[in-house]
C-alpha cells in the first residue's frame, strides 16, 4: 500500500527529509530527497507497517509539517 506524499517545492536547492514515525516517535521509515522539480509526489511503502496510527514529518530548508495518517490491514 503506498502512501504519497505531495511535495511543492518552492526553492530548487531544497532537499526534502520525510521520517515516518509511530506513536512513541520511533522513526520507522526515512528519505531525504533533493528534487529539482517544481512539484514532487513521493511514495513510501507502508505495507508492512504494522496496524496503527503514525505520523510523517516533512522538513526542508523553509518549511516544516506533520501529518497524521492511519495503517489498516
Amino acid at each position: 500500500i503506498p502512501l504519497k506524499i505531495n511535495y511543492l517545492n518552492t526553492n530548487n536547492s531544497s532537499v526534502l527529509k520525510l521520517a515516518i514515525k509511530n506513536l512513541t516517535g520511533q522513526v520507522v521509515n526515512y528519505k531525504s530527497i533533493k528534487s529539482s522539480s517544481y512539484y514532487s509526489q513521493i511514495p513510501f511503502d507502508v505495507s508492512l507497517l504494522p496496524g496503527g496510527i503514525y505520523f510523517v514529518e516533512a522538513v526542508s530548508a523553509s518549511q516544516s509539517q506533520i501529518l497524521k495518517f492511519i495503517v489498516k490491514h
